[in-house]
């Protein structure tokens, strides 16, 4: 069997060669020193990282141009970090420390990122936070908004709500929902305010009532069903409480890794006490 240089040219391996005599080329145009800091190796599991770069973000494999493209630009990226090192370019750079403490902190909080905690683990969780797992209470309801505070319309609106009026033709205009069906008290209060969740609370159900407050005025309200607040279930719940005590997971690992960290070092705060 014969194979063309079209043919042979396909081969992968082909490829890395082709790769890997460009770096030494580069190599050894930029080696003017026998130090370490001037020696770059591009590695073949390196080439193969970047062709797989490549493909996850091109959604094909690179070509032989497009492979050596790449080679070129982590090459460059390298030559100017070393560069940068060595004019200090490092130092006392906020973006450069913040960037560091990032990943170390990524390093320090992985193990406990990948834990799998057991049901009994999390069950103890859950039975730990009672009030973070739950349905919260919803509401379904009619409102009219009156502009003022006018005791003697809102009599005259609630006597007309009381006798049958539609409520789109009393009171006033307002960018608001003039009804919420199903809605939880977050949502609610997001629209309305916590004091007009509030009185929503205490209205009677099935009777036009108020008036009761918001941040933008007076309301009449018609509460005509409520669903009230009631716990999860574990295997309900079971999704959050995994992700909240991993998160916890987190947190505790990064403290004890700054703590082990920290108590290295000899700290003083020049004109403050420790």
């Amino acid at each position: 069997m014969t194979f063309s240089i079209k043919d042979l040219w396909r081969e992968p391996l082909v490829h890395f060669l082709a790769a890997g005599a460009l770096i030494f080329a580069l190599d050894a145009l930029w080696s003017g020193s026998d130090g370490e800091s001037n020696h770059i190796v591009v590695s073949v599991e390196k080439v193969e990282q970047l062709a797989l770069l490549w493909e996850r973000t091109w959604g094909r494999p690179p070509t032989d141009q497009e492979l050596q493209g790449s080679v070129r630009d982590y090459i460059k990226d390298e030559v100017y970090y070393r560069e940068a090192l060595k004019l200090g370019l490092d130092v006392n750079d906020q973006v450069i420390r913040r960037r560091l403490r990032q990943k170390l902190e990524f390093f320090v909080v992985e193990d406990a990122s990948n834990q799998q905690p057991s049901r009994e683990v999390l069950e103890t969780w859950y039975e730990q936070h009672p009030q973070t797992y739950v349905v919260p209470a919803a509401f379904t309801f009619e409102q009219v908004y009156l502009a003022a505070q006018d005791d003697e319309r809102i009599a005259e609106v609630l006597a007309q709500l009381g006798a049958g009026a539609n409520p789109e033709n009393v009171g006033d205009r307002i960018s608001l929902p003039a009804s919420m069906t199903s809605s939880a008290t977050a949502a609610v209060s997001r629209t309305f305010g916590d004091v007009f969740v509030e009185g929503l609370s205490a209205s009677p159900r099935g009777e036009w009532s108020g008036p009761i407050k918001s941040g933008l005025g007076t309301h009449l309200v018609r509460l005509t069903a409520v669903t009230p607040e009631r716990p999860l279930t574990f295997d309900e719940a079971r999704p959050q409480v995994l992700r909240d005590w991993m998160a916890n997971g987190r947190v505790a690992a990064e403290e004890d890794a700054f703590a082990f960290m920290r108590a290295q070092y000899d700290i003083r705060i020049e004109g403050m006490e420790e």
